[in-house]
């Protein structure tokens, strides 16, 4: 009977959202989300991955209706970028104007952000920024600029932007060498 009342009153809590979560609540959803800053997340995303959390559902069962949970796009409902977000975004680039996102950018940048891969992050921001022309230099990693080098000894970077350093890093994860060597082509060309 306890139990059933304390179910009850904490379901009634967090179904109005009147509190913040705490410390222990927040690490605990880390447990089930461990590649997922939950700082970035909304109240209400926090919010029901808590009554995921505290359900009677299996771990494997919670971490799967969890990751549903944040990796949910809403573009009805878009809440600004947070200061946190923003600081995220500008430690990739740190000239980027963040008013130029659409909701639906912002939601693939907060996924990008979610998952911590810097690169993800890079190619959300690359689109907008290159629409609004704001073209800037490619920043590509060692690894890459190895992997290009030898497709292409002579390579200028300087001469590359972010949209033709998209299309060179999507060449160079398929591993096709003949995309590879178009794509740096047609990128040291133009």
């Amino acid at each position: 009977m306890k139990r059933l009342f304390a179910t009850t009153a904490l379901a009634a809590t967090l179904a109005t959202g009147a509190f913040a979560a705490t410390s222990g609540q927040l690490n605990m959803l880390q447990s089930y989300l461990p590649t997922v800053d939950v700082d970035l997340l909304s109240e209400a995303q926090i919010d029901e991955l808590l009554i995921i959390a505290n359900g009677g559902a299996s771990d494997t069962e919670k971490a799967t209706q969890m990751q549903a949970v944040v990796t949910a796009r809403n573009a009805l409902n878009v809440e600004p970028l947070t200061p946190v977000e923003i600081n995220k975004i500008r430690s990739v680039d740190a000239n980027v104007d963040t008013s130029i996102f659409t909701d639906a950018e912002i939601s693939e940048l907060r996924l990008a952000i979610a998952s911590g891969d810097r690169q993800a992050i890079e190619r959300a921001i690359m689109t907008p920024t290159a629409e609004a022309g704001m073209v800037k230099p490619a920043d590509f990693t060692q690894q890459e600029e190895v992997a290009i080098l030898r497709f292409a000894p002579d390579a200028d970077f300087s001469m590359i932007d972010a949209v033709e350093s998209r299309q060179i890093r999507a060449a160079l994860t398929s591993g096709d060498e003949d995309a590879i060597e178009t794509a740096i082509s047609a990128a040291l060309a133009s």
